[in-house]
């Protein structure tokens, strides 16, 4: 959180011994640390001891070790992390250019006084100099005689009593005990502090908690419709961008300024702090949301004094009830130890795992259900005292609904489509509301504002097919996707109106970070994954026909010079074996009558150059999906036959289907459904016949030579095994990767077993 403690006090007054004591040297800057860093130390005669000489911090480099602090100071304010500044603050110009800093990124100082202890330890006043420079001078004497030097020490002490007499130059001033409550004794003793994340509600007589706004005005002032005196609000945060209304929804929230509104901080609000603080802007808000405000009048100063109001959490007792009030949610094990010392990204954009991003992580589920997600805990180790209920916006992954209930109470206020938001009661009564969105944008201008989706007009058509870069196709951890351009493949819309879609986008096991067997919600359905193209039918109203093509929206396949072939197959593809009449013909019966939805494809033709071997050409129906929400449609994958192989209701089913079903060269791999996210797993022969391929193909075009001087040889790494597969068909001068090839391998392998 935003918060600045600057230790006071003379040399031995024991800041660095609070410090250590608390266990807090990381979150410290401490200027003699820094001064060892950027001098060696010097050496001293002592005096009295002609043989010998003793090592001490240097002082003759202070202009650039005081830069080197305040640079540090300023990065870890740029991130919102709460600082200790240990350094004697007893000097000419102390706390100026802190406080200018904390002005800047809107930082709470707090002045920690060490000199009151030391007097109450040596039992003298804290205006006895001499008594106090006496025990300063034991308690240097008892860490080695660091600076040994009364004169020094005297002149330290008073330089205290004028900076007392300042009252501290008006900073809120702290005793060290007192800084230990605030870090050690969690809510009860935070109401102390004067910028605690505690809140006494009780003067309220209901509370409304409002989800991201994204600008969106008129949904916000419903909220406001039916206000009743005695009303408060919590905004949870991200009050801009997306929307259409963003300078509207600034000027309006300006002009909320009673004591009954409270602001938290989104990770929105991070982007507009960024163009505050560094004069520089990204994401949505700096290339559009900037723009508009500017254009409204709303100055960079206006969005200071906005900035300057939002916190990072509220706990709050309400009627007897306990909650807490995050823009990212928090986890069961860290809510009774949120304090000041906690990092301001855990409660904006939420924990991470070592495997998983925040947004892979379902927040809710695990606040709800803790005891599940901690079993090799007990339930007093879980939770030791009661949980508040967990309010929050920024991340739903998981299409969670606005309340999730187990154990405990997780509230989820954040939603792609719908504005939502609460109102608590003094008895507990709790209602909640989801409505959809009104100053929002549509998917089709989210499509074509978005960087990373390029549009094509379909050939002899008013339709546009939008798809995704390839810029964002080779990102680095796929950092660029975003729900745009995952949605932008095979996406097709003739003015406003959505008339096809394929598949929203999805990754093979570890493509990504957040790919993982692991981040899949039960029950999972398992499909086989097909070896061919993905084509999408559709039904256009205003020519009144049916579309199948390619997702670029072209009417044949690549490496496949044949116009209208995936029409052509799916009208030689049977429907069934049941029944008589084509799937082109189910297609079009269905999607005229069904005209919001599209069916994805694999067309498979045998003048394709696939992996896998097939003796004929077919097209087989692998997902019924509504245009508008992109979500399947069961009824439609029950009438074209779109079963699972299997449904398993856990990690351990779905390990035991696929070390049974794994085998075999007739089989790409798998498409697991689960309830938030697919994912694709590919077989181990796949995996080992595409590499197959790839080395072949790197030798054909480099020569045996270069292939080999380039690394691809024996000694370079073969992520699937198939050197051996290769090292064989080279011997042969098979340099042309075939499916037959890759058979005739793997069943030379299967007869030497």
């Amino acid at each position: 959180m935003r918060n600045l403690f600057m230790l006071v006090g003379a040399p031995a007054s024991g800041k660095s011994t609070l410090v250590r004591n608390l266990g807090l040297e990381n979150y410290t800057v401490e200027a003699d640390g820094i001064r060892e860093i950027v001098s060696n130390p010097t050496s001293q005669l002592i005096e009295d001891n002609p043989y010998k000489v003793k090592k001490v911090i240097n002082y003759q480099d202070e202009a650039f070790t005081w830069k080197v602090i305040y640079d540090i100071l300023e990065r870890r304010m740029s991130q919102g992390e709460t600082i200790i500044m240990d350094s004697t603050h007893l000097y000419k110009g102390a706390f100026g250019k802190e406080l200018e800093l904390a002005k800047k990124y809107n930082y709470h100082v707090t002045a920690i006084d060490m000199m009151e202890d030391v007097a109450k330890q040596a039992d003298k006043s804290i205006t006895d100099i001499d008594g106090i420079v006496d025990k300063l001078m034991e308690y240097d004497h008892s860490r080695g005689d660091k600076i040994d030097n009364r004169d020094v020490l005297e002149r330290y002490t008073k330089r205290y009593e004028e900076l007392r007499d300042r009252k501290f130059n008006n900073i809120q001033v702290i005793k060290p005990k007192e800084f230990y409550n605030l870090i050690s004794d969690g809510v009860v003793d935070m109401n102390k502090y004067t910028e605690s994340p505690y809140q006494d509600m009780n003067r309220f007589n209901r509370i409304k908690v409002i989800g991201d706004v994204h600008g969106d005005l008129s949904s916000l002032k419903k909220v406001f419709s039916d206000h009743e005196r005695g009303d408060a609000y919590i905004f949870v945060g991200d009050y801009l961008d997306r929307g259409t209304k963003n300078a509207e929804t600034f000027k309006f929230l300006m002009t909320l300024k009673a004591n009954n509104i409270f602001f938290i901080r989104g990770n929105h609000e991070l982007n507009a702090e960024k163009f505050i603080t560094e004069g520089r802007s990204k994401g949505q808000f700096g290339h559009k949301t900037l723009a508009e405000l500017m254009k409204a009048g709303i100055t960079k100063k206006d969005l200071a004094s906005f900035q300057s109001r939002l916190v990072d959490v509220i706990k709050f007792e309400f009627g007897g009830k306990l909650y807490i009030v995050t823009h990212a949610g928090v986890e069961a094990q860290r809510v009774n130890t949120i304090n000041i010392m906690t990092d301001e990204s855990e409660l904006v954009m939420g924990l991470s795992s070592k495997e998983h991003s925040p947004y892979d992580i379902d927040v809710d589920k695990r606040y709800a259900s803790p005891y599940k997600y901690n079993s090799d805990k007990t339930k007093k180790d879980v939770l030791p005292t009661l949980l508040p209920t967990n309010i929050h916006g920024h991340r739903n992954a998981f299409n969670t609904p606005v309340i999730t209930k187990d154990i405990s109470y997780s509230i989820n206020l954040t939603d792609d489509n719908d504005f939502r938001f609460i109102i608590i009661k003094p008895n507990g009564e709790l209602s909640y509301y989801s409505e959809e969105r009104i100053d929002s944008p549509t998917l089709v201008e989210r499509m074509i504002e978005d960087d990373g989706v390029r549009q094509k007009q379909v050939e002899g058509t008013d339709i546009i097919a939008h798809n995704f870069t390839k810029e964002v196709f080779f990102s680095a951890g796929g950092k660029r996707w975003t729900p745009q351009s995952l949605q932008a493949r095979g996406f097709f819309t003739r003015g406003e109106d959505i008339i096809g879609r394929g598949f929203t986008k999805f990754f093979n096991i570890g493509e990504t970070p957040d790919s993982t067997l692991d981040s899949l919600v039960y029950p999972v359905k398992v499909f086989k994954k097909w070896n061919g193209f993905l084509g999408i039918a559709f039904y256009d109203t205003e020519a009144k026909k049916l579309r199948i093509v390619t997702k670029s929206g072209g009417t044949s396949i690549p490496n496949v010079d044949e116009d209208n072939l995936p029409i052509e197959i799916a009208k030689n593809t049977p429907y069934s074996e049941d029944t008589n009449g084509s799937l082109y013909d189910a297609l079009y019966g269905y999607l005229k009558t069904h005209d919001h939805c599209s069916v994805a494809l694999e067309i498979i033709s045998t003048k394709d150059p696939h992996i896998i071997k097939y003796t004929k050409n077919f097209a087989k129906p692998l997902a019924v999906i509504d245009n508008y929400t992109g979500k399947f449609v069961p009824t439609g994958e029950y009438m074209f036959n779109i079963n699972p192989l299997k449904v398993v209701n856990n990690k351990e089913e779905l390990d035991d289907f696929l070390k049974n079903n794994s085998g075999g060269y007739d089989n790409e791999g798998f498409v697991l459904r689960g309830k938030n996210k697919q994912l694709k797993l590919k077989t181990p022969y796949y995996l080992k016949a595409k590499e197959l391929r790839g080395r072949l193909d790197l030798y054909k075009e480099k020569g045996a030579k270069k292939f080999y001087e380039s690394g691809y040889g024996k000694d370079s790494k073969w992520y699937y095994g198939a050197q051996d597969w290769f090292n064989r068909a080279t011997s042969r001068d098979i340099l042309d990767f075939s499916p037959e090839l890759a058979i005739e391998l793997y069943k030379e392998d299967e007869s030497n077993l």
